[in-house]
C-alpha cells in the first residue's frame, strides 16, 4: 500500500479525481453505448436468405476529414483558454479527455447558464476526441476507408 501510495504521489496522481475519470470515461461510454444498441427490442430470429439473393453490399461511410475534426478540437481549446474553463473542467489523457469539476455541496451555488456551458463544453469536447480516435482506428485498419475523391 505504500510503495502504491509513492508510485502515485511519484506521477502527481490523486486516486480520489483518478478514480472519478475512470467512473465518468465508463458513464460516457456506458451512454454512447446504450445509444448505438437497439432499446430493449428483442433481436429476431435469423433470416432465412433466397437463393437468388446476390450482391447486395454497403460501401464504408465517408470519414469527416481529421483536420475538421481537430479544427473542432481546436476552437474548443481556444475557448478553455478564452473562458478560463481550468476553473470548471479538467482535462486528462494527454488532452483527449474532459470532465466538469463538481462537488455536491457547491452544485446549487454554480450558475446554471455556466453549468450548462460547462457540460456542453465537455460533451463537445469528448465527442470530437472520440470521432478523432475512431477515425484514426478505421483508418489504421483500412487505409481506402474515408478517403474523399473530393
Amino acid at each position: 500500500m505504500i510503495e502504491l501510495n509513492n508510485k502515485l504521489k511519484n506521477k502527481n496522481i490523486d486516486i480520489k479525481t483518478y478514480s472519478e475519470l475512470l467512473e465518468d470515461k465508463e458513464k460516457f461510454q456506458k451512454y454512447i453505448d446504450s445509444i448505438s444498441k437497439k432499446n430493449g427490442k428483442k433481436l429476431k430470429k435469423p433470416y432465412l436468405i433466397p437463393e437468388g439473393l446476390r450482391d447486395i453490399f454497403s460501401s464504408p461511410y465517408p470519414l469527416p476529414s481529421e483536420e475538421l475534426v481537430g479544427g473542432e478540437i481546436e476552437t474548443l481549446m481556444v475557448e478553455y483558454q478564452k473562458f478560463n474553463l481550468s476553473e470548471y473542467i479538467d482535462i486528462y489523457d494527454s488532452k483527449t479527455y474532459g470532465s466538469v469539476k463538481f462537488e455536491y455541496y457547491f452544485d446549487r451555488y454554480f450558475k446554471p447558464e455556466l453549468k450548462k456551458f460547462c457540460n456542453d463544453w465537455t460533451y463537445r469536447f469528448n465527442y470530437a476526441n472520440g470521432a478523432l480516435k475512431r477515425i484514426k482506428e478505421l483508418q489504421k485498419d483500412v487505409p481506402s476507408v474515408g478517403k474523399r475523391s473530393d
